[in-house]
């Protein structure tokens, strides 16, 4: 969780934010938290919220160049 820089919330009801704040702060348990904005949305069926988040994952690709090709 540490690689996520940012978070884009969408809620069908804005009245949740609460609740998924507790959620969303649970998850980050080493108390950095990324950049994050929420909109209130019509979501697809019955998604009470979508979460869209973006990290660096360029660690892994330095690890992927490191390693011996097969």
């Amino acid at each position: 969780m540490s690689d996520i820089l940012e978070c884009v919330v969408l809620l069908k009801d804005i009245a949740d934010f609460d609740e998924m704040n507790a959620a969303y702060k649970a998850a980050f348990t080493d108390g950095i938290f990324p950049a994050r904005v929420a909109y209130q949305a019509t979501l697809a069926g019955t998604a009470a919220v979508e979460i869209k988040c973006t990290g660096d994952v360029s660690q892994y690709y330095n690890e992927v160049a490191k390693s011996p090709s097969s």
